[in-house]
């Protein structure tokens, strides 16, 4: 998608057009002809959970309560 925003770009393709032809959104290929966004297919960080490495049950229960 980066590499086609920037193609039109330098063939002088105004923004609105560009948005129209790919269908991103205006700020989107703001950010891509600027190099704030980098691929739109990145890989995200994974979240850590907040309980950590903790039991799924409350310390000093058991089943048998």
């Amino acid at each position: 998608m980066n590499t086609a925003v920037r193609a039109l770009a330098d063939e002088g393709v105004p923004i609105k057009q560009i948005v129209l032809r790919t269908g991103c959104g205006r700020q989107t290929v703001r950010r891509i002809l600027r190099g704030e966004r980098g691929d739109v297919f990145r890989v995200r960080a994974r979240a850590r959970s907040s309980l950590g490495s903790r039991s799924s049950t409350k310390p000093g229960r058991t089943d048998a309560q």
